[in-house]
């Protein structure tokens, strides 16, 4: 990505009516390195990747019988059924029932946020209950996610109430309408014309495994996962089919995706699963990742179970039957019903013995976003500031410290007061460790749903002029963020020069609320729109993400842009005429201007 440090000049505008004809995949990105998490990717059940957590979010019961679900009364924390529907199985619901106590879970900014988030979609629709929705909105995330929630409980009571707390089930009714309500047609059918017309391979793609008398098998064969090999072992062998990332081949499921990662700021993923009657896939364990079922196809037994740990940061292994104790929840999933838990909730899932089979799509967000996650990006760099700044940091340790356990314990008090220091020491080192988050965010998540990149170069529409109206395009998936010339280094105008500052490390990026923009060499506006759906969440390498750089001048007139809903006059915009045109300029060059005259 060349700088765009320079202000666009006259003959650039010219040109840029040949360069909406060139492709978008042509720009040179800029590279969000620096200490980033790692890009949660979709693999197999060996690897330790969000995948295998999702695709553990549903196992199932462990003793191999056949029992079917007592009923029992539902208690506050989970939706009373109102009725069942089954195709393709036979009526026949339970309620569920709680036994444990519920859980409370602590408050924090990420949370206070998502509830800022929820109140204002409140006052701009009503805190109406789901039972509005008569199908999946996706007009806004904030639709999207209430009509989830439907018509149990409004956003502002789930963020209040469940999220990170406890488990959350909503039962739709017994009608043809809760069949269809998530507009999601990934049937038995759909998926066996996937596996004849696309390239899908075993273990990558498709994961097959089943489990019998306490103990999970695999199933998986070598190579291609061809419609013959999979409905042999779906029929004969009774396995549980995990299907990755469905949303690199499915629109529904790619829009759902796109709109919760922009509701949560976070990298969304997915998996369907299909289980045959009276069998189950996994073994009882939990998650490290925030989980939402929707369930597709037929009826799902589901049990959970106490955390061993709230809100754990690692996924466990297959727990033991006996490890687990009594279910707190033990109830059946219909057709349209949709479920809620946080990470850290044992559970298991099995499909029952009168149900053909069962299809559901997991849908998981939230992996590594704690205050713990930034922090553990930040100290780094607190500390060597701290080391760098204060004498006491810089002291050496007892001579005997290593080897003489005695002084080892009285040194303690230090360290403990050494710790106690850090926090002076903050600075924006806890910004720029979100702003790694960030980065890594924008680079791995989906691009907007329906943006089609290999028509993009034509797809810019009407060029910018002196009077017209302007927006940003895809306003949730455009970052403004700024670089200061310290970490940035000397501006070089020279072809090299310019190469060089794109190849950097990111970590001089700050955010862009509370700037001071004397001290800033450049704003950066970072988007998604280059990124592929077709590898989302399969890939363990870190993405790169898209962006300008442009002279910091900008800074207001982009915070005008991305912080507007509505259309703006560019004449408003707080820049002199001629930067405005520049703005505009290279916004629109870069795909994420929409313009109307």
């Amino acid at each position: 990505m060349k700088t765009f440090g320079r202000l666009v000049s006259f003959v650039h505008y010219l040109l840029c009516v040949s360069y909406q004809n060139s492709s978008m995949a042509d720009r040179k990105s800029s590279k969000g390195t620096g200490r980033r998490i790692k890009p949660r990717s979709a693999q197999p059940c060996d690897n330790k990747h969000e995948v295998e957590e999702e695709s553990q979010s549903e196992s199932q019961r462990a003793d191999g019988k056949k029992r079917k679900p007592k009923p029992s009364k539902s208690s506050g924390d989970i939706s009373e059924p109102a009725s069942s529907l089954v195709p393709p199985c036979k009526k026949s619901r339970t309620s569920l029932e709680e036994r444990h106590g519920q859980q409370k879970g602590n408050g924090s900014r990420k949370e206070e946020k998502l509830l800022k988030i929820s109140k204002q979609n409140k006052k701009e629709n009503g805190d109406k209950q789901s039972c509005d929705f008569d199908s999946l909105d996706v007009s806004s995330p904030e639709r999207l996610l209430s009509s989830l929630l439907s018509p149990e409980v409004s956003l502002e009571s789930f963020f209040e109430g469940y999220w990170e707390k406890k488990p959350l089930v909503v039962h739709r009714g017994g009608d043809q309408t809760s069949a269809s309500y998530y507009g999601v047609n990934f049937t038995r059918e759909a998926l066996f014309q996937i596996l004849s017309e696309k390239k899908v391979d075993f273990l990558k793609d498709v994961n097959v495994c089943r489990y019998v008398d306490s103990n999970r098998e695999e199933l998986n064969k070598t190579g291609r996962a061809t419609a013959g090999k999979i409905r042999t072992l779906f029929d004969q062998k009774k396995a549980t089919l995990q299907f990755h990332q469905p949303q690199r081949f499915q629109d529904k499921l790619w829009q759902i995706c796109e709109l919760l990662e922009s509701f949560f700021n976070s990298l969304v993923g997915a998996n369907i699963y299909m289980t045959p009657g009276g069998s189950q896939g996994l073994a009882p364990h939990y998650d490290d990742v925030e989980v939402l079922i929707l369930q597709l196809e037929g009826r799902k037994h589901w049990r959970l179970y106490a955390p061993p740990q709230e809100l754990p940061r690692d996924y466990s292994r297959d727990l033991d039957q006996d490890d687990i104790g009594l279910p707190t929840h033990d109830f059946i999933l219909e057709t349209g019903d949709f479920m809620y838990f946080p990470r850290g909730t044992v559970h298991q899932a099995d499909t029952p013995d009168d149900c053909p089979y069962s299809t559901h799509v997991t849908i998981s967000t939230y992996q590594r976003s704690s205050f713990g996650d930034v922090l553990m990006l930040a100290i780094p760099n607190v500390l060597n500031s701290a080391i760098n700044n204060s004498l006491d940091f810089r002291k050496g340790v007892p001579v005997d410290l290593l080897t003489n356990s005695d002084t080892l314990s009285s040194s303690k008090s230090s360290f403990q007061r050494l710790l106690g220091q850090l926090s002076n020491h903050i600075g924006d080192h806890v910004q720029q460790a979100a702003n790694q988050m960030v980065l890594d965010f924008v680079a791995n998540r989906l691009p907007p749903f329906k943006l089609d990149h290999a028509d993009s170069g034509n797809s810019l529409g009407q060029m910018p002029t002196e009077t017209c109206k302007v927006r940003l395009k895809f306003p949730k998936h455009v970052f403004v963020m700024t670089e200061t010339e310290d970490e940035e280094g000397e501006e070089d105008d020279d072809e090299e020069g310019e190469d060089e500052e794109d190849d950097e490390d990111d970590e001089g990026l700050t955010p862009d609320v509370g700037v001071n923009e004397k001290n800033l060499s450049y704003v950066v506006v970072r988007h998604s729109l280059n990124n592929t759906r077709e590898e989302h969440m399969m890939s363990s390498n870190q993405g790169t993400s898209n962006g300008l750089r442009l002279p910091v001048l900008y800074h207001k007139a982009l915070n005008q842009l991305k912080e507007s809903t509505a259309w703006l006059q560019s004449k408003t915009l707080k820049l002199p005429k001629e930067d405005t045109k520049n703005l505009l300029m290279s916004l629109w060059a870069e795909g994420l201007l929409e313009v109307s005259q």
